[in-house]
């Protein structure tokens, strides 16, 4: 052979080279063999100092007691035993550390590798916990059961196991200073109702920034001396502003009587914003229902003199018009007892209107073609002829006395604007094969469902015709729709029709269907006005979450 000659390195400082720790054992689990790397890490277990020299003949179990109880020995004895390698991931409790480990048997013994891969595995970690908390809020958010107050209290218990820090509050600050609201976790001088002079908070602080307040270490982050730390010793404290529109500064915070080992992440942060801003949308929407509710009241209110005061006078004048029918034309008595009748029916239109404006909130599932079976029979059908058809079903979340008012406005509208003249079968109906004296029309049958129509008994025993108007009722991709085989509604009145004070009557009010349009909009629906399959009228309810 030529050239030059090149020295080869022992087995020994090849696996001294190596990152990864690796020792060997023989049949009696004494040492054989440890790189420098292994030895380091041998020596924080034993929490003692021996040298490579000093390890090699004794048993692992004597130099590391803790261990013959741990994962790491049932897996050396598992491939002791059947004699094939194992590989696994444990933490090492004693030394706060993970570690990556293969183990290789032979005859003479056991080859063990062990990897140091705690920072992965914190950041595993740490990423299930932050995806567990931003689950936990969903759930929060979503929960349809629980009380504003019970919410509150949900968000603080999350934000303190999710930071490891022991209290969690939201305070509320005026000129005067600081009460805690909401409180978890927290001792007697920071409970729910205690107040403190403003400089003796860390929120003084966080109402003036539009970014999180951090504070890892209160002495070392310039604290020591600001009498909020003096007052109540808080070591690491966290915390936002919740921005409402009122005359209350509010701050969500999380705070604990010691620093913080490690800086607050990234992570933890943006849950700490999601957090605050969560509160935000809650505070604001109580604070708008408290002034909805302060508005319903004016409206109860107003609708106790529409309906008392002034009822009571009317029903004095009616009755005086008997006794002027000896004594006046009787064209003169039937002009105002109309327009006392007219008066009346005004009255109760606005009683109505103003009691529409109440909260809709004890929303449950209900089933439409029952409350629509129910808001039929309240409608004045006599002699008429007019028929009900429920096509299909729905399952939806309402207030069932308010939807059955939307329905038996619209049922009305069209029972007084349906044609009683002969009415021919749409082309639609035909097509599409239904039977019967009255079919469905294309829309019923998109929804492959069946029909099922009411008459009043009124109307059968004053011999109406079956030529009265047919309201059908079902649902739709994404509501449901009250259409008819009435005359129709032309295209350029249609953006009019649900406006307050629109009628085509002469003794119409214009309130019936304005309060369509307020009760379906409270409920977060939307309803517009077209025309139907056979050219009559077309209310589709839109933006209805259906109950599976």
């Amino acid at each position: 052979m030529t050239g030059e000659a090149r020295e080869v390195p022992e087995a020994s400082e090849v696996l001294d080279r190596m990152t990864d720790a690796f020792f060997a054992l023989d049949d009696r689990w004494r040492f054989t063999y440890l790189n420098e790397r292994a030895r380091a890490l041998v020596c924080r277990a034993a929490a003692s100092e021996p040298t490579t020299e000093e390890l090699r003949g004794r048993r692992i179990w004597d130099v590391v007691p803790a261990a013959e109880e741990s994962v790491f020995a049932e897996q050396y004895q598992e491939a002791v035993e059947t004699g094939e390698s194992v590989s696994f991931e444990a933490e090492y409790e004693p030394i706060d550390t993970w570690f990556e480990v293969r183990a290789h048997p032979s005859e003479s013994g056991l080859s063990v590798y062990f990897r140091d891969v705690t920072e992965r595995k914190r950041q595993e970690q740490q990423r299930e916990r932050d995806a567990t908390a931003l689950r936990s809020l969903y759930r929060i958010a979503a929960d349809r059961d629980s009380s504003f107050d019970e919410k509150v209290d949900q968000v603080l218990r999350l934000g303190c196991e999710y930071l490891d820090i022991p209290y969690g509050m939201v305070n509320e600050l005026d000129e005067d200073g600081q009460t805690v609201a909401y409180a978890h976790g927290t001792p007697d001088g920071l409970r729910p109702g205690q107040s403190m002079p403003r400089d003796e908070a860390y929120c003084k602080e966080t109402v003036e920034t539009d970014d999180l307040l951090a504070i890892v270490d209160a002495v070392e982050d310039g604290w020591g001396d600001d009498p909020a730390y003096a007052e109540h010793g808080l070591g690491c404290y966290i915390g936002g502003r919740i921005e409402v529109d009122d005359d209350v500064d509010r701050t969500l915070c999380f705070a604990g009587p010691d620093p913080r080992q490690t800086s607050f992440t990234e992570t933890e942060e943006t849950i700490v914003e999601l957090l605050t801003q969560w509160l935000t949308f809650e505070f604001t929407r109580r604070a708008d229902r408290r002034a909805l509710e302060q508005k319903n009241e004016r409206l109860e209110n107003l609708a106790s003199v529409v309906s008392h005061d002034l009822r009571n006078p009317l029903t004095i004048a009616k009755a005086r018009t008997e006794f002027m029918a000896d004594d006046a034309p009787d064209e003169h008595v039937e002009a105002v007892a109309d327009s006392l009748d007219r008066i009346e029916s005004l009255i109760d239109d606005l009683t109505m209107l103003a009691r529409q404006g109440d909260i809709i909130d004890e929303r449950r599932t209900v089933d439409l073609s029952a409350v629509a079976t129910d808001a039929w029979g309240a409608v004045p059908t006599e002699g008429t002829g007019a028929t009900l058809e429920c096509e299909g079903d729905l399952s939806l979340y309402a207030d069932r006395s308010r939807l059955q008012q939307v329905l038996e406005n619209l049922f009305k509208n069209s029972v007084e604007h349906g044609s009683t003249s002969s009415r021919t079968q749409s082309d639609d109906s035909v097509e599409h094969g239904s039977t019967g004296s009255r079919t469905q029309s294309g829309d019923s049958v998109e929804h492959g469902s069946t029909s099922s129509r009411t008459q009043s008994d009124d109307s059968v025993e004053h011999g109406a015709s079956e030529d009265g108007v047919t309201v059908r009722v079902g649902p739709t991709a994404d509501g449901f729709l009250v259409a008819d085989d009435g005359p129709g509604i032309p295209e350029d009145e249609r953006e009019k029709v649900l406006r307050m004070g629109y009628t085509t009557e002469d003794d119409g009010s214009g309130i019936g269907m304005a309060i369509v349009r307020e009760v379906v909009s409270a409920h977060g629906w939307s309803i517009s006005v077209g025309e139907s399959a056979s050219g009559g009228a077309r209310f589709d309810v839109t933006g209805v979450e259906p109950v599976d």
